[in-house]
């Protein structure tokens, strides 16, 4: 387990996505969906910021669906109908 006791922010997510990029996961179902990740979890730096990437497809009741997503601002993205993903996070 992970001790994130007097770690700033930026240290802590650091470490999170340091852990995170360990994990292999392949397959999983939630609800009505099947999401498949393709190739490895990494981490990453973007601007400063630790997070992780990974690729993904998801299947709803066996038809793929696509991927939207909230930016920032609240606006839905312009990707309304990708069946392959980037997740940054």
């Amino acid at each position: 387990m992970l001790n994130l006791t007097n770690k700033t922010a930026k240290e802590k997510a650091q470490l999170k996505s340091i852990e995170l990029a360990k994990v292999k996961i392949s397959k999983f179902k939630k609800g009505d969906f099947d999401i498949e990740i393709i190739g490895d979890i990494k981490e990453i730096e973007v601007n400063g910021v630790n997070g992780i990437e990974l690729f993904a497809t998801a299947k709803k009741n066996g038809k793929p669906c696509s991927f939207a997503f909230v930016n920032q601002k609240g606006k839905i993205s312009p990707q309304k109908n990708l069946l392959l993903e980037i997740f940054r996070k």
